[in-house]
C-alpha cells in the first residue's frame, strides 16, 4: 500500500498526488496496481506467507477440479 503525499521522499512507499489521481478508477475508488519486487528484499515470514498462499490456491483448485469431475 502506498501513501499519497505532496512531496515524495521514499518512492517505494509514497506516490505523488497527481500521479495517484491519474490511476484513480472510474467510480472514484483506487485500483490495485501490481508491481514486481525483488524476492531478496523479502524476509523469512513474508516468504512463508507467500508459500502458504500459493499452496492454498493449489489445494483449492485441486478440490474444485475433483468436484467438477464427479458432480455429474
Amino acid at each position: 500500500m502506498m501513501k499519497v503525499v505532496d512531496s515524495v521522499s521514499n518512492p517505494k512507499t509514497e506516490i505523488h498526488v497527481e500521479k495517484a489521481q491519474a490511476v484513480k478508477g472510474r467510480r472514484g475508488d483506487w485500483r490495485v496496481r501490481r508491481k514486481e519486487i525483488d524476492p531478496s528484499t523479502l524476509g523469512r515470514i513474508a516468504a512463508q506467507t507467500a508459500r502458504q498462499a500459493v499452496m492454498q490456491r493449489c489445494v483449492s483448485s485441486k478440490k474444485d477440479r475433483i468436484y467438477d469431475d464427479f458432480k455429474g
